[in-house]
């Protein structure tokens, strides 16, 4: 999921003409959120904290089994 997140003072930002259209279509689409309301309650995991627990996980299911650079590269002599 990808987002974009504006930080500003919404009062400050109105007195810009892009700006003002800008969140006239996010407030459009109740994407305007006040400090109270981001991040969502829900969050229970930060993205690092969702990427560190896929990294150990790939860790115990890769790098038990090949060294770093070792699983293809091969030093023998060829044919």
């Amino acid at each position: 999921m990808k987002g974009l997140v504006i930080v500003g003072n919404k009062s400050l930002l109105r007195c810009d003409r892009t700006w003002s259209k800008i969140l006239d279509e996010y407030d459009h689409y109740e994407c305007v959120k006040t400090p109270e309301e981001f991040p969502p309650p829900n969050t229970s995991l930060t993205r690092q904290e969702v990427m560190a627990r896929a990294k150990a996980q790939c860790y115990r299911q890769y790098c038990e089994i090949y060294e770093p650079g070792k699983a293809t590269s091969y030093d023998g002599p060829f044919d």
